[in-house]
């Protein structure tokens, strides 16, 4: 008989956790669907069916978090999403309370929950811890700090968990995934600003959503056991890095049926200032024209060292140097190859 295997999903209310509670149901999974807002939970059960059973914990509780976990007979997977960012100051101007959240729910919601399950998944003989970090761990951007140190922290407890735990029957896969379009994460971050949220992804073509993430989880978590993905950064094409994106522009340029993209750096999060684009496309243009007004003047041409007679050796331009011929000593040209170039005799001297 086969025993159906049981995935906790943290953040399961909205965005990236409550599409992958639905892709680890068809593969399967019983799914137990935790977060703080029990009537989002009440409606994915009611979507999802069955295999879906609805607990309003908060991760950062941590006697909560422990309460729970002594309600679940069986763990095989968990999936540590729960997670967020709160306001876009910049380090001079951030709110510590802000910062605070930020790593009470990316870091030691992570930690709560996974010292709280790993009994049961090493219980289950094959279990599996994922992290859902960002790739906001890997690269710093203006406005982000509290939220890059808090998904840095992320990934160095999925790092340090995973060699802790060799030998032992427990994976532990990290995901980073980074310019995910959801419905909350930019209007939580923008404290419900929606015009701002909005431009997060302004003429960005086909950023991920919560969907793309979720089939990436679900794909790494049902590997063969002796397979685990240490980690996996999970981005749209657009972007090449964390502060690099190809940028859809209103007023690109049609060839042949394809539109012309412009490569625009910009941070991950699309918090550059309008003025700072404008600059770059500034240097773009200059670049595209072979006009460089910031660069430094040309370097001079080289010069090499040579023998003069009855004169010790000094630097010498090759381009000045006379030529053999008894008209050397008033005329000059630039000897073509590299040699030592002597007065003809009676010709009286270099100089």
């Amino acid at each position: 008989m086969t025993v159906q295997k049981v995935a906790v999903v943290t953040g399961a209310s909205s965005g990236i956790g409550a599409a992958t509670a639905r892709g680890l149901a068809a593969a399967g999974y019983r799914v137990a669907l935790v977060a703080r807002r029990a009537d989002r939970l009440e409606a994915l059960a009611k979507e999802i069916g069955e295999a879906a059973s609805v607990h309003a914990v908060d991760v950062t509780d941590r006697a909560a978090v422990d309460a729970f976990a002594a309600t679940i007979d069986r763990v095989d997977l968990l999936v540590n999403n729960a997670g967020g960012a709160f306001g876009s100051e910049s380090v001079e101007a951030g709110d510590p309370a802000d910062w605070l959240r930020m790593y009470q729910v990316n870091v030691l919601g992570v930690l709560h929950t996974t010292q709280a399950f790993l009994p049961a998944l090493r219980a289950s003989g094959d279990g599996t811890v994922l992290v859902l970090s960002s790739t906001a761990a890997f690269a710093a951007y203006e406005g982000g700090g509290g939220y890059v140190a808090a998904k840095a922290g992320a990934h160095a407890i999925a790092g340090t968990l995973r060699l802790e735990l060799v030998g032992e029957p427990i994976r532990v896969i990290e995901i980073a995934p980074g310019m995910v379009k959801t419905d909350e994460f930019a209007l939580t971050r923008f404290r419900g600003d929606a015009a701002r949220a909005a431009s997060v992804y302004a003429g960005v073509p086909d950023p991920l959503t919560a969907e793309d993430v979720a089939d990436t989880i679900v794909w790494a978590a049902t590997r063969p056991p002796h397979v685990n993905i240490d980690l996996l950064v999970v981005r749209p094409r657009a972007p090449g890095s964390c502060h690099h994106i190809r940028e859809q522009r209103a007023d690109a340029v049609s060839h042949c049926g394809r539109t012309t993209l412009d490569l625009i750096p910009r941070t991950s999060e699309s918090l550059c200032q309008a003025s700072l684009q404008h600059r770059l496309r500034r240097l773009v243009q200059c670049r595209r024209s072979r006009s460089y007004p910031l660069t430094s003047r040309a370097p001079s041409r080289c010069s090499r060292r040579t023998r003069w007679p009855g004169r010790r050796s000094r630097r010498r331009p090759h381009h000045s140097r006379p030529c053999r011929g008894s008209h050397a000593s008033t005329t000059r040209r630039p000897v073509p190859r590299r040699r030592r170039c002597w007065p003809a005799a009676g010709a009286g001297g270099g100089r």
